[in-house]
């Protein structure tokens, strides 16, 4: 029997999910976590944004959802009362609804201020075009930089215009907003790790796409990569073959877009999700 790469990944995840449950178990029952009502498409919880920051955020995602469907809540955590932030996440995906039901293409960007973590928690929906590598290379070349100089606005910022502009070339859409540009420092200055990646992510695909080329004038072996495998290869986001780092989080997506139209926050759908995208710590 042959399996879908798309049905063993989600295998996989869901037992990580219930190996992970079954250790929690051993450990003694733990209370949920209860979150609040959302506040908006920020909930700034920790009180660790700036206000240039808040408004880019939630103009961004109020266009996103206008001309996508799809919603995008982040979300920031004084602590996580003992718990692990792939969890929680998932969690608070559910509890909150984020993204419209039965649609599946939602996004939560979640970051807990004392165990210095973040998770871009990613819908079953939108997980084609925001695997768990792609995630992954967001939060440590994108975020990671202004988050590990705690500047916590700057980060999330970069992590939702990133996942947003994502989602926006999927649909064939333009999002007015300015983006910040590659992290760095306020200045606008760049560290190597991210120069380095955006070198990569302009001269790989172009080297790669002309050697491709003259092997296959030269050769007929190419059938997998004509038949869609060479996701499989490069992705400016993800690296080689899955992803730059970031740890890949339990069981498959959830969430949903939205079909509401303008007129700011108006709560979310009722979507739910299960463990996709990539958590890191900072």
């Amino acid at each position: 029997m042959i399996f879908s790469s798309r049905t063993i990944v989600r295998t996989s995840r869901l037992a990580a999910l219930l190996l992970a449950a079954a250790i929690a178990g051993a450990a003694g029952p733990a209370a949920a976590l209860t979150w609040p009502e959302p506040r908006g498409y920020l909930s700034d919880f920790a009180g660790i944004v700036d206000p240039a920051s808040a408004d880019s955020i939630e103009a961004l995602a109020l266009e996103l959802r206008e001309k996508t469907g799809a919603e995008l809540a982040v979300v920031t955590v004084k602590d996580l009362g003992g718990e692990s932030i792939e969890p929680a996440a998932v969690d608070l995906f559910k509890q909150w609804g984020i993204g419209a039901k039965g649609k599946d293409e939602g996004v939560l960007i979640l970051l807990a201020l004392a165990e210095r973590r973040v998770k871009i928690e990613v819908g079953y929906g939108l997980e084609g075009i925001l695997p768990d590598g792609r995630c992954g290379s967001i939060i440590r070349l994108l975020m990671g930089p202004d988050l590990h100089a705690d500047r916590f606005g700057p980060g999330l910022e970069r992590g939702a215009e990133a996942v947003a502009d994502i989602i926006a070339k999927d649909r064939g859409v333009t999002l007015e907003r300015g983006g910040r540009g590659p992290a760095g420092s306020d200045d606008g200055s760049s560290p190597p790790q991210v120069i380095l990646f955006l070198v990569f992510a302009i001269l790989l695909p172009v080297l790669f796409t002309s050697w491709v080329a003259r092997a296959r004038g030269s050769s007929g072996r190419w059938g997998d990569w004509r038949s869609g495998r060479r996701r499989n290869w490069y992705d400016p986001w993800g690296g080689f073959g899955g992803g730059l780092g970031g740890l890949g989080g339990f069981g498959g997506g959830g969430g949903g877009g939205g079909g509401r139209g303008g007129g700011g926050f108006g709560g979310f759908g009722g979507g739910g999700s299960g463990g996709g995208g990539a958590s890191g710590g900072f």
